[in-house]
């Protein structure tokens, strides 16, 4: 509690304003490593619970190729995730 808080025994998070009645959450996970059929249905499981993003790592291949990246098979995740929670649903 800061010192304002302290004069009107209130929280600072409240004197400041910093309580939110919702914080938007993402789901996140170890998408690489996931099969299409495993990332489909995570990602449709959060939009179901109504999560409406999720972040996802590139750049990492779940085989190494000899660059260590593959951007074919990140474009190719990022439209399993797009199909399975449709076109509303934020990738980042």
């Amino acid at each position: 509690m800061g010192p304002q808080g302290r004069v009107l025994g209130l929280p600072l998070t409240t004197v400041l304003d910093m309580v939110h009645e919702a914080t938007p959450v993402h789901g996140s996970g170890r998408f690489p490593f996931y099969c299409d059929a495993e990332l489909a249905e995570r990602t449709a499981g959060w939009a179901a619970q109504g999560i409406a993003r999720v972040q996802m790592k590139v750049g990492i291949a779940r085989v190494k190729t000899k660059a260590g990246r593959d951007p074919e098979a990140d474009a190719h995740r990022g439209r399993v995730v797009r199909d399975a929670a449709g076109p509303d649903f934020q990738v980042s």
